[in-house]
């Protein structure tokens, strides 16, 4: 708008051609290009901001900028083009024009320049005449309506009146003009002054978004624009809301989907078939672009507008598998699974069940699914192998506690189901639970008998009988159990299995004093045992715990007579050596050792490892006679040798006095003697592997060397390797730089029983514990016995493999502890005797001795023998005050 006459601007432009106000602002002239008249050139409106094109009509003196926030794209006259390059308000361009070009026009009177009026009014605003200075600006603004200035100055002059809703809507007007001169700074300052006063107000917040945009802060404009469509919505201007989440949508900044804000937007203007139709068209192209959880979003979003869309559902399961079965995506296949089942959809849940299980067959909640599918489809007997299939899987992989909770589950709803008792019967038996597993060995038994599957060509019973068998092994005292499994063994004509429960069940007994249910059970089923030296043997051995030594004499002859019957002298001898232990004054059998013995053959026992004889050792076996010679060489070290095509190898020196017999039994290492002995007589048979562990001298070489002794003497065709773990290491070491690992291998692999001290020296030598593993395992799966010591449980080898402690744990493991008084005073007994020292030692130096030494044997017996030495070296008798004075010096508290 022009204060001048319509006819002074005609004038103007008349004389002032295109060619001479170009060559006034004279910007980048050498880019002037001219065709048709038509003028082409680049505009110096916004300069180098970005390069746009100016297009001036020549024969209309107009022109306008190619650059849509250009403020010259509206366009306008040569005027209007050289006032918004100087930045001169149009009339003051107009008169500049006039001086600069010398333009035959004389420009009249008029109102005081726009600059001037708006100098004026801010004067007026400064002196505090505010009713004045508002009228002023107003003024201007009527003849330049965009004037930024005026527009400022009308601002302040309602904030110091405190006219909030005139002071916002020009600060508005202010901002807007400042954001199309792309003076973005101010402009924010402006709308963050308008947001103190009225947070919600949404023309500041949009403007501020702009601002933050136009200064390249995307992050904080994606903000500020979130917040105006969320104040937006709160208001129910939902359209709106709209229009600013695809706007956000055009940022194309990777923070956040405003996908689901659109449709809920949608949703709530009851637009939801276009929501829909919107969706339908994203998930096809993300499809498209294998975009797959882009694509399962907006499936999702399907299904939350219309819940009846199974055939999304179906959709999104298959895209699933398509896509790759990732732990997420997996479980999102399986909720919709669930929601199937929900809305008894059952074929679509089977058919996608069904594809699922072909990529993830071991899912356990897959399997529960299926089972409720099944379940829901009245298909029981599907459900509950279903279920079946869940439990096992569940004990796979460690969760034991689930797969019991299902099997309990099952049980209350079906009942006494074989597969499900059977299953349960193994974790109470795992877990040690004897009241529920001896409860489940009855329903076991009941639901045999029931179905008629109590017989022998049952191909299951095996099995099945061995568990009822260890269950009952965890309760020796009830005999009605005992006799219940026995009676069911009988009866599918398993005889073995039957004798061969009843005599470890014995063994248990007795070991545990039980004398007289054991006996009730030898009177019983005695008959069943095939060895019958041996049922008379405990027989005779209940009889003596319950102090009924008569009868107990007459079934140690009956099982002597067996033994001799059977021509196993070395056990009716051992049966009879322990009766005269207690019975020392029994001549009539002292008179029958006397005379198994005379039969007894002089050579060697088979399997024996027979050493070298010195000359000055055989002259005087000579003098002594054979068997004098004999028993004394067995009672040396020797070395237990492994010979195989791999080669010959010496291992650890057996201890030949360290046997069953000479080893000192109490109540505290009563479990580790029983289990040993029973490994020596029946290797690889119950307990494999074995792991002895306890403090040093507690008996765990003595308990080693006692095996390896009894397997060479009774089963020589068995092959014994005896070593420790730290002579493991370093042959393995050897046979590495040797590059002779592999025979190292086969010489392990032909033993027939490994016997392995002291297993923590492995500790931190992976390479060992590597080969060890491989070995174990080798001999294991071929059923040969394994017997580890160790100075600590193993799950207290935390410097060992996993495996390796998981594989020592999985047979038996017996802690020895140290000897109580009463063992400590026998084992020193034995001892005086043995050095025939029964004369000068008396039983009151022996109990000072055991007062003073409790922690393990080794110190025990080292104790004794210092004590020897130093009476033999002060020449006078042992005294009790004299062992006090030793045993203080062995500890370390000083004395004489």
């Amino acid at each position: 708008m022009s204060n001048y006459p319509p006819e002074i601007i005609k004038s103007i432009l008349a004389q002032a051609s295109v060619s001479k106000v170009l060559a006034v602002i004279n910007y980048r002239r050498d880019t002037l290009q001219s065709s048709g008249g038509v003028i082409r050139c680049f505009c110096p409106i916004h300069r180098e901001a970005v390069f746009r094109t100016l297009i001036i009509d020549e024969g209309h003196a107009t022109y306008r900028c190619s650059y849509t926030l250009c403020k010259g794209a509206q366009g306008g006259d040569m005027i209007d083009l050289y006032a918004r390059v100087s930045d001169l308000p149009y009339d003051e361009a107009a008169a500049k024009l006039v001086e600069v070009l010398r333009l035959d026009v004389e420009l009249p009177v008029i109102a005081a320049p726009v600059t001037e009026a708006v100098k004026q009014a801010f004067e007026l605003l400064n002196a505090e005449k505010l009713e004045e200075a508002e009228s002023a600006f107003l003024a201007v603004l009527d003849r330049e309506s965009d004037h930024l200035d005026a527009h400022k100055g009308l601002a302040q002059v309602y904030e110091k009146t405190n006219d909030t809703i005139r002071y916002v809507q020009t600060s508005l007007q202010t901002g807007e003009l400042l954001i199309r001169a792309e003076r973005f700074k101010e402009a924010q300052d402006i709308c963050d002054r308008i947001l103190e006063k009225d947070p919600t107000e949404t023309r500041a917040l949009e403007q501020t978004a702009r601002c933050l945009l136009g200064l390249n802060d995307k992050a904080g404009g994606l903000e500020i624009y979130m917040r105006l469509a969320d104040q937006l919505e709160t208001q129910g201007q939902f359209d709106q809301a709209i229009e600013v989440y695809r706007t956000v949508e055009r940022i194309d900044l990777d923070v956040i989907d405003v996908y689901p804000h659109i449709i809920h937007a949608m949703l709530a203007t009851d637009q939801r078939q276009e929501a829909m139709n919107e969706t339908e068209e994203k998930m096809n192209v993300y499809l498209q672009a294998r975009d797959w959880d882009l694509a399962l979003h907006s499936m999702g979003y399907m299904v939350s507008m219309d819940e009846e869309r199974d055939d999304i559902r179906r959709r999104m399961i298959e895209t699933i598998v398509e896509a790759g079965l990732t732990d997420q995506r997996l479980s999102k296949a399986l909720d919709i699974i669930e929601e199937l089942i929900e809305r008894h959809a059952l074929g679509l849940a089977a058919e996608m069940r069904e594809l699922l299980t072909q990529h993830a067959p071991d899912n356990t909640r897959l399997m529960n699914l299926s089972s409720l599918i099944f379940k829901a489809q009245g298909e029981e007997t599907a459900a509950r192998e279903s279920q079946l299939a869940l439990a096992d899987q569940l004990v796979r992989i460690g969760a034991e506690a689930q797969a019991r909770s299902v099997l309990e589950e099952m049980r209350a709803d079906h009942g006494a189901a074989l597969p499900v008792l059977l299953r349960l019967g193994r974790m109470y038996r795992n877990s040690g639970e004897v009241t529920h597993a001896l409860n489940s060995m009855g329903d076991i038994i009941a639901t045999l008998e029931q179905s008629g599957s109590l017989k022998p060509e049952n191909s299951d019973l095996p099995d099945t009988l061995y568990l009822l068998q260890t269950i009952c092994e965890m309760a020796p005292a009830d005999v009605e159990r005992q006799v219940e499994f026995i009676r069911v063994a009988l009866q599918v004509e398993d005889s073995p299995r039957a004798a061969a429960h009843l005599e470890k069940v014995l063994r248990m007994m007795i070991d545990e004093g039980d004398y007289a249910l054991a006996l009730e059970m030898v009177d019983l089923h005695g008959i069943l045992l095939p060895d019958q030296g041996a049922a008379l043997a405990m027989k005779a051995q209940c009889l003596e715990g319950l102090e009924r030594p008569e009868e107990a004499k007459d079934a140690l002859l009956a099982a002597c007579d067996a033994y001799t019957r059977t021509d196993n002298r070395d056990l009716a001898i051992e049966v009879i050596q322990k009766h005269i232990q207690r019975y020392p004054n029994d001549t009539a059998v002292l008179e029958l050792m006397s005379d198994l013995r005379s039969h007894e053959s002089d050579t060697i026992p088979k399997g024996a490892v027979t050493p070298s004889i010195p000359v000055a050792q055989a002259d005087e076996a000579e003098e002594a006679g054979a068997e004098s010679w004999r028993d004394s060489a067995l009672s040396d070290t020797m070395p237990v040798t492994i010979q195989g095509e791999a080669g010959e190898f010496e291992s650890l020196q057996l201890v030949r006095e360290y046997n069953f017999d000479t080893f000192v039994v109490d109540d505290l290492n009563n479990f580790a003697y029983a289990t040993s002995l029973a490994v020596a007589k029946a290797p690889a048979q119950d307990y494999n592997p074995l792991f002895l562990h306890g403090d040093v001298g507690v008996g765990k070489t003595h308990l080693i060397n006692a095996i390896a002794n009894y397997v060479l003497d009774n089963h020589p065709q068995i092959s014994v390797v005896y070593l420790s773990a730290d002579d493991f290491a370093t042959w393995l070491i050897e046979a590495i730089s040797n590059n002779n690992v592999r025979p190292f291998r086969e010489r392990f692999r032909q033993a027939g029983i490994l016997l392995i001290d002291d297993i923590h020296f492995l500790a931190g030598k992976e390479r060992a514990q590597e080969e060890f593993f491989n070995i174990f395992n080798n001999l294991f799966q071929a059923r040969r016995q394994i017997v580890i010591t160790s100075d600590r449980s193993p799950r207290e080898l935390q410097l060992l493999e996993k495996r390796l402690r998981s594989r020592f744990g999985a047979g038996v493991v017996v802690d020895i502890l140290a000897p109580n008084q009463e063992t400590r005073e026998a084992i020193l007994m034995r001892e005086r005797t043995n050095q025939g020292r029964d004369s000068l030692i008396s039983d009151e130096v022996i109990r000072e001795i055991a007062r003073h030494v409790k922690s393990n044997v080794r110190e025990l017996k080292g104790a004794f023998n210092q004590t020897m030495a130093m009476a033999d070296l002060l020449g006078k008798p042992v005294t009790p005050e004299l062992v006090r004075q030793i045993v203080q010096r062995l500890q370390g508290g000083g004395g004489n």
